[in-house]
């Protein structure tokens, strides 16, 4: 998964039978740049009665799929009471990175490791003023940062389909990019999917 723009958007699909019967589907995701051009996207596979039943706790896995259908890319979450983990694996099953809720304690703080375990950012959100904006920070010094978009009322009041902005800032290394990007899924999923 290459990733040469330092501004993307993730843009999550909205569901008619979702808004429709209330019945949580599969998430569904595009990833793109700031002119607006698809790059990758991404699929939540989950069982239908976890997703019912077990809500926002439930285990599930996100694909990360570039144009052509292949698999770029892995995201797993087990099931969780309390600290969610998702794990960043490539299609060969080699893991990348983790993000894990930083404390039980922690309101919507999240860490990102690579795979040696090794803390690369911490995801904080700007409170009280900015809830739904997310300062990167490596070694207290913010790098990045990540912005929950309005989508308009239909898609807010209707649904949980979510836009973010990420802005990567200075960041060049490909493997801190990705591990940015799946924070942005980590940040919706543990934060924003409907409780």
């Amino acid at each position: 998964m290459q990733i040469s723009q330092q501004k993307l958007t993730i843009k999550q699909q909205v569901e008619e039978l979702e808004i429709f019967t209330g019945f949580e589907t599969r998430n569904k995701y595009r990833i793109l740049d700031q002119t607006g051009k698809d790059l990758f996207f991404a699929y939540e596979e989950s069982k239908f009665f976890s997703r019912q039943f077990l809500k926002t706790i439930r285990p599930l896995k996100l694909i990360i799929i570039n144009k052509n259908k292949q698999p770029e890319l892995i995201i797993e979450r087990g099931f969780f009471i309390i600290r969610p983990h998702y794990i960043i694996k490539l299609p060969n099953g080699q893991v990348i990175g983790h993000v894990k809720k930083k404390r039980w304690w922690s309101i919507y703080t999240l860490d990102v490791y690579d795979g040696q375990e090794n803390l690369k950012f911490t995801c904080s959100p700007q409170l009280p003023k900015h809830p739904w904006t997310y300062d990167v920070t490596t070694n207290n010094s913010k790098v990045a940062l990540i912005q929950k978009r309005w989508s308009g009322i239909g898609k807010e009041f209707y649904t949980d389909a979510d836009n973010f902005s990420i802005d990567l800032g200075s960041i060049k290394d490909n493997n801190l990019k990705i591990l940015l990007i799946s924070a942005v899924f980590a940040i919706d999923l543990t934060r924003f999917e409907r409780k």
